[in-house]
């Protein structure tokens, strides 16, 4: 019987082969275990880069601890611009996991300018 030896690849052609391997491996879509509306949008900077968001957009969720209104509040933000926050309902379900330490990731499900400022962004969070 006749085997490959893997032992013999050493180096840069060792690390050619992983980098092909992680290449070929299919992109996973991105899966939202939560979504809702943007609350406070017209309060905040969202008008002003609206011409840069779009359906698919990386937000950054962070939380505001010290938020006066609601101690469990997470800001939605998008290139350091607030865009409002996250409805209170997900904020109460999320903000325990963020504080845990929790990975949490969120896009843009549907952006519509055109709409009331209320119902304008829609996004997708993985928590």
């Amino acid at each position: 019987m006749i085997g490959f030896d893997f032992s013999l690849l050493t180096g840069s052609r060792q690390k050619e082969r992983r980098a092909r391997s992680i290449q070929n491996r299919p992109v996973q879509p991105f899966r939202s275990t939560m979504e809702c509306f943007i609350t406070g949008y017209r309060f905040h900077e969202g008008e002003e880069i609206e011409h840069l968001l779009h359906q698919g957009a990386e937000v950054t969720l962070v939380r505001e601890t010290t938020n006066p209104v609601n101690t469990s509040a997470v800001a939605v933000y998008f290139q350091k611009k607030k865009l409002g926050y996250v409805t209170s309902d997900i904020s109460n379900r999320l903000a325990p996991k963020m504080d845990k330490g929790y990975r949490v990731r969120a896009r843009v499900k549907h952006f519509q300018p055109d709409e009331e400022c209320w119902s304008r962004l829609f996004i997708g969070i993985n928590a």
